[in-house]
């Protein structure tokens, strides 16, 4: 999403790049924040965005489901 993004772009300057790129991040942090909220998962995932993987129990690791695949693009 993020190439094509960049490729939509008119203006080809170096520092639009870096720009966009953390506008998509902070796009994508609030949906997974407003996701979290909604789910009641909001300390999950702030510890997932940490790198903590300890508050991962069992029947409480559904969402890492979605988010492999999503790490591996």
């Amino acid at each position: 999403i993020f190439i094509q993004i960049l490729r939509k772009i008119k203006l080809k300057d170096v520092i639009f790049v870096p720009l966009i790129g953390l506008m998509f991040g902070g796009i994508i942090s609030a949906i997974t924040t407003f996701f979290a909220y909604a789910l009641n998962y909001i300390q999950n995932i702030q510890g997932w965005l940490q790198g903590s993987m300890a508050n991962v129990m069992q029947g409480n690791y559904e969402l890492l489901y979605i988010s492999l695949p999503l790490f591996i693009l």
